[in-house]
Formats: C-alpha cells, structure tokens, sequence
C-alpha cells in the first residue's frame, strides 16, 4: 500500500488488528507486503505477515509466513515502528504464546526512527512463550540512522517474562549505518524485563553485522565493538 499516515496503520496477512482473545491455528500467508509510506513524524507502523497487532491474550499454532514483507518511508518517525513475520506486538493485557510457527520471509526496513523487529514477533508487552518455531530468512534495516533498534531472530524486544524453547534462527541480520542504540541477537534483541527470560534447546546460525558504534547481542551474553560477529551457537 502507498499513503500518508498521521496515526496508526496496522497490516497483516491475515489480519490487521485482533482486538479480543485468538486463537489461529494453522494460518499461512504467502503474499508480500510493502509498504510506501509518508511517516507524518508520529505514525506507528505493525506490519505483520499474518497479525499487525494483538490487543489481547493470543495463542498461534502452526502459523506460517513465506511473503516478503518491506517497509519504505522517506520519512523520520518520533514513535515506535513494528515489523514481524508472523505478529507484531501485544499490549501489556495480552499473554502471547508461539507454538510451531515459522517464517521464510525475508524482511526489510528503510525509515528512520525507533524499531523493533524480529522473525516472529517484534515486541511481547506481557508474558509469553515461543516454542518450537523456526525462521530462515534475512532481515535488514538499511536506514541512514535510527534512534534505537530492537532486532531479533525470533523475537525483537520482550518486556516481561518470556520462555524461547527449542526455537531456531538462520539467516543474515543487518543493522543500521548508525545508531544510538542498536540490540541485535539471534533469539532476542533486547530483553528489558520485570521477569525471567529462559533459553532452552535454542539454535542460531546466523550473520550479523552492524556499522553502528555499539550493538549489543543479548543471546551471545556479551557486548563487542566489532563492526561484523558470523556466529553459530547453540543456546
């Protein structure tokens, strides 16, 4: 789609917005979605390859994505920007819980502003689970600059509690050319959290670079200044 937005604009495969409790089982989109928009400074953007976003409690079974979704704004945006391959965010009332979902879609980023992406979920405001998902895709943030970038594998940013169990992550992620703060990780990019955060039977075969001056890759446990970490872990 191409327009001008002031306010919100929620995509999604499936669906743009799920306003109560859902249930998917076995959903699958295979169209990619782009997105050439005007960011009027303080839009938000969820693009999600099935969800845009999740105002409540959700549980996805055996999701799918395989579209290629994309964003391109010339714009700056002041508020923050989702991006995801299967749902984009929850609100702070909404647990959500990943189950066998996958996502074979690339994603890309071109508009300034603040981030979070990731695989199969860019941002879970309440506590959740990602079990047994899978993503074989690249991700790239190709904007001149952003204010803050929350990049993951599987999930971008967790807020509370969340479990990853026997997720895997293959692919490239690209960050920006620079950044205030960049977070970048196979499983998780940022884990700013009032709870636990467990990893178990977790594997990441991924590239990921960054030309910013710090990114910090939680999953790895550590930070490093390099400009470029190729690494294949098993968490």
């Amino acid at each position: 789609c191409a327009t001008r937005v002031a306010g919100k604009l929620h995509i999604g495969g499936v669906a743009g917005i799920c306003e109560s409790t859902t249930t998917a089982s076995g959903c699958s989109n295979e169209a990619a979605v782009t997105i050439e928009a005007e960011n009027k400074g303080t839009a938000q953007f969820y693009m999600g390859g099935l969800i845009g976003y999740n105002d409540r409690a959700s549980v996805l079974t055996s999701c799918s994505n395989s579209g290629a979704l994309k964003v391109n704004s010339p714009t700056t945006s002041t508020a923050f920007l989702y991006m995801s391959g299967i749902t984009c965010s929850s609100s702070a009332e909404g647990h959500l819980a990943f189950d066998g979902c996958k996502n074979f879609g690339d994603i890309y980023v071109n508009c300034e502003g603040k981030w979070r992406i990731g695989g199969i979920a860019a941002y879970t405001a309440s506590s959740g689970k990602a079990t047994n998902c899978t993503v074989e895709a690249d991700i790239t943030v190709d904007c001149k600059t952003v204010t803050l970038l929350n990049l993951g594998g599987i999930i971008g940013e967790t807020a509370t509690k969340q479990e990853f169990t026997g997720n895997s992550f293959k692919g490239v992620l690209t960050a920006v050319k620079e950044g205030t703060e960049v977070n970048v990780g196979g499983m998780t990019g940022s884990s700013t959290t009032t709870g636990p955060v467990t990893y178990s039977g977790c594997t990441v075969n991924a590239e990921i670079s960054s030309c910013t001056l710090l990114t910090k890759f939680s999953d790895f446990g550590h930070h490093i200044l390099h400009k470029a970490l190729t690494a294949e872990a098993g968490l």
